[in-house]
């Protein structure tokens, strides 16, 4: 059963249109969907709201209750839908999504939508806001403009999920969950202004004029929490949607936006081992940032340090830049960096960007330099200044933790491993003082007789 269906054509349109009262009485396997969108070329679903589709036999492992379903290679376009889903089933296995993804071949803009799914899973089913079929995390076509969307699916659970891979058999249980595997794939960006949040509907009634307009007189997630679509330049009634800050979903309002508590906490690490003069992305500090009560995620504008505690900034250092792992607390230099590359940094360092923290979380940030040559014994140091996210200036604290790097010249020659008065007490801080200092000759490790380790 299709509430509304297209398919064979190069081109559909579906805007405007209200997709509910569906009931599916039939087969515990049939196929039940509000909207399935599959057109061969391309397909702009825009501005619909979905609800009230119900299969209260359906009784499969294999077969979802589905409130939009893009089905075909072709590019489809979802922009300010507003689905529910509230179903239930007698049958021994249900689940049920807001949206379902079915082609790997197809590619995905999917923007500005409420995807809420309050139904009761049952026996090995699931709920969820959105679901995948095929193998991989996320289509490879779920492109970065896809974002600010509000994604719902009751408390999280083994069974309640935000995203689903039905293929294979993998589940983000929360929006942080989701948000890893979305904005940190493949050094992706979408999904970065996504949200999850409750919501109150003026009315679930299908005959309502008012059928999933959202309830002026509490506060919302939704409100200006849109990203602008040129393309949408009104919603379902035809009122007149902002140019700047839409509103997310089919329904544009002067809604009461929410005013959560946001916290801010943060942890300067120092690096404290040894580095070799002319040392690339020598990681200096890591700042640990913890965002926590945000329910749209705030920016990071900017990161400000500065180099006291260096020997000497202008003999020691030829560049600075920070490095973004998301919420890994490990360094790789193949992260994406926040702000740009400072060149011959002296004295306050200052990183300017536009990045969202995307979930309460911990992320971590890296302050690296790049190291001169001819520098050997003399240590290189970094201090914290402030940050700005949300508009709002955090001190960074500790901003002076203990500790610096010592710079080395390369190695070469012979060294001593254990016994008595050896260079190395032990052939892992052999190994570890050569991975960071590097080589300019030959270098022989003598371990003396009887060492184990």
């Amino acid at each position: 059963m299709y509430g509304l269906l297209t398919q064979s054509g190069r081109f559909a349109y579906l805007s405007g249109n209200k997709i509910a009262n569906l009931t599916a009485t039939g087969s515990s396997t049939a196929t039940v969907e509000g909207l399935r969108s599959s057109n061969a070329f391309e397909s702009f679903v825009i501005n619909n709201y979905v609800g009230d589709v119900k299969a209260p036999a359906m009784n499969s492992t294999g077969t979802w209750l589905t409130g939009i379903q893009l089905l075909s290679a072709g590019l489809h376009q979802v922009y300010h839908n507003t689905v529910y889903l509230n179903a239930s089933s007698t049958g021994s296995n249900f689940s049920s999504t807001a949206l379902q993804m079915n082609t790997a071949a197809a590619r995905h803009i999917i923007a500005n939508n409420i995807l809420y799914n309050t139904s009761t899973p049952s026996g090995s089913g699931f709920t969820a806001a959105m679901v995948k079929l095929g193998t991989g995390l996320l289509p490879a076509n779920y492109f970065n403009a896809s974002g600010n969307n509000l994604y719902y699916a009751g408390t999280p659970g083994s069974n309640r999920v935000i995203y689903r891979n039905a293929t294979d058999q993998t589940s983000d249980q929360t929006i942080c969950d989701f948000l890893n595997r979305s904005v940190n794939q493949s050094g992706a960006t979408r999904d970065a202004y996504s949200l999850s949040s409750t919501l109150s509907f003026t009315s679930t009634d299908p005959m309502s004029s008012n059928y999933l307009h959202i309830n002026t007189s509490t506060g919302t997630a939704v409100e200006s929490a849109g990203q602008a679509l040129t393309l949408v330049t009104d919603d379902y009634d035809k009122d007149t949607r902002s140019s700047t800050a839409p509103d997310i979903g089919a329904d544009e309002g002067s809604f009461t936006p929410l005013t959560p508590s946001i916290s801010i906490g943060d942890t300067l690490v120092q690096i404290a081992e040894g580095v070799s003069e002319g040392a690339r992305n020598a990681a200096i500090l890591r700042l640990d940032v913890a965002l926590s009560g945000a329910v749209i995620p705030p920016n990071l504008t900017r990161l400000r340090f500065s180099t006291l505690g260096t020997t000497s900034a202008a003999a020691n250092l030829d560049s600075a830049r920070v490095f973004f792992t998301g919420t890994n607390p490990v360094f790789s230099t193949n992260a994406p960096r926040f702000g740009s590359t400072i060149a011959a940094p002296s004295g306050t360092m200052t990183f300017n960007g536009n990045l969202p923290l995307y979930c309460n979380d911990t992320f971590h940030f890296w302050l690296v330099y790049d190291l001169k040559c001819g520098s050997a014994g003399d240590s290189v140091d970094a201090r914290g200044i402030d940050m700005v996210i949300g508009g709002t200036t955090y001190n960074i604290t500790p901003s002076n933790p203990a500790g610096k790097r010592r710079i080395a010249s390369p190695m070469s020659g012979t060294f001593t491993v254990g016994g008595s008065s050896p260079n190395y007490s032990t052939l892992a801080a052999a190994i570890s003082d050569i991975s960071l200092r590097g080589l300019n000759g030959a270098v022989t490790l003598n371990v003396r007789a009887g060492h184990t380790e």
